[in-house]
């Protein structure tokens, strides 16, 4: 594989790492300020009239998507961590029976540095409940980055035979 796309994809997992650890220790108010930006988005895009609604009305709403956002969230986040781990990790060589390990673990051990960070962050707490979920959006990631590299390697392969 190409040494510069080893490198990109290294960098990209650096990166998204390094957002991770920006959101987290994002004080409550501040994270909370931004999940209901991200409510008050899906209102306007996804609910009729929502524009027209009263501010305590459109507050509701928001209040109540909240929390589907923050979880919504943090689920992508690691989903993405998981296929960039995975990605990068067969970019330098390693086979499916290591990428995938390699993947899981470091995504995981990610999220619990990430909950235990938040544990000093004003307002926010380590939740075991987040870490299951980015856990599981860990594994998720690895799978659809498997699925990738599988089809990519399938469709290599039927060319190289032809």
């Amino acid at each position: 594989m190409n040494r510069a796309l080893k490198w990109i994809l290294v960098v990209l997992t650096a990166a998204l790492m390094v957002f991770i650890f920006v959101m987290s220790a994002s004080n409550a108010a501040r994270s909370t300020d931004l999940s209901r930006s991200v409510g008050r988005l899906i209102g306007r895009l996804f609910v009729s009239g929502f524009d027209e609604w009263d501010a305590a009305r459109q507050l509701d709403f928001v209040r109540g998507v909240d929390h589907v956002v923050r979880k919504a969230a943090h689920f992508l986040e690691f989903t993405f961590l998981g296929a960039l781990l995975y990605f990068a990790a067969s970019a330098w060589g390693a086979g499916v029976k290591i990428a995938a390990p390699i993947a899981v673990i470091g995504g995981v051990a990610y999220a619990l540095t990430d909950e235990f960070h938040q544990g000093f962050v004003d307002g926010r707490s380590p939740e075991v409940g987040d870490v299951l979920l980015d856990s599981a959006g860990v594994v998720l990631g690895c799978l659809l980055a498997f699925a990738i590299v599988s089809l990519i390697n399938r469709r290599r392969a039927a060319r190289a035979a032809k």
